[in-house]
């Protein structure tokens, strides 16, 4: 068994996945990645040292739970789970969106994020200690037309967050959600087929893994944090508060 933390990132091959996957080795742990593509898998292998791979679809929640199980026990336990894998599609106005496109998204974006937060939380909360971070996505805190579905499954993915947040706070497990900003992505590249331009600026892929390292070494839970946001001044008294969360504001 290996003495090094356990990560494990769904969609950890590529754009925003790959950055993380890389921020988790640089913090000396042993990562797990899996995703659809073997190309890009065997490309993670080649050039990350040590990655673990497995061609996984999420949408197959029993061969993600067999996944972790064997990870831990092989490696003994798992440290940081972090679920980004996502599709962005349908695209276009709701009336006009197939329902079987609709819950498709749901079932990667949404369910398999469940799948995997089911499957890594006995072991963290045996040994009484994890991270769990859930990538946010655009929709997530406001309207976004014409991607419903995403928006939909990803503002779901908020909430999810902080109400395991609330069911694991005892056991030194922490649930949060990364918002990583414009970066360059095979869902940017959809939506400029589908006529949305690229940004004028990119964030910069640093800003991923500094706020990644961030979430895995504070002890902040259940809050929706930008790369953008000035997280690292966070005092006791906002961490308690609603700031960088989802909520009704009354007026």
């Amino acid at each position: 068994m290996s003495s090094k933390p356990l990560a494990i990132v769904s969609g950890g091959g590529r754009s925003v996945g790959r950055t993380i996957t890389e921020a988790l080795i640089d913090m000396g742990m042993q990562v797990a990645i899996c995703g659809r593509s073997r190309e890009e898998l065997d490309r993670a292998r080649r050039e990350l040292s040590g990655v673990d791979t497995r061609q996984l679809d999420v949408r197959h929640h029993d061969r993600v739970a067999s996944w972790v199980a064997d990870l831990a026990a092989r490696h003994g336990r798992i440290d940081v789970l972090v679920n980004n894998a996502a599709i962005l599609t349908p695209i276009g106005p709701v009336v006009e969106t197939a329902l079987h496109e609709w819950l498709d998204t749901l079932t990667v974006n949404l369910m398999g994020a469940v799948a995997f937060i089911k499957a890594v939380l006995p072991h963290m909360i045996r040994q009484r200690y994890g991270r769990i971070i859930n990538l946010g996505g655009g929709g997530s805190a406001y309207p976004r037309p014409n991607y419903s579905a995403y928006a939909c499954s990803k503002a779901a993915l908020v909430r999810l967050t902080d109400t395991v947040a609330e069911e694991v706070r005892d056991y030194n497990i922490t649930v949060n959600v990364l918002s990583p900003g414009r970066q360059r992505s095979r869902m940017r590249e959809q939506e400029r087929a589908a006529g949305v331009p690229f940004p004028d600026q990119w964030d910069d892929p640093a800003s991923v893994k500094a706020l990644t390292r961030f979430l895995v070494e504070a002890p902040v839970t259940g809050k929706f944090l930008h790369v953008r946001d000035d997280y690292r001044n966070l005092t006791e008294r906002l961490i308690r508060s609603d700031l960088y969360t989802l909520r009704r504001v009354g007026g």
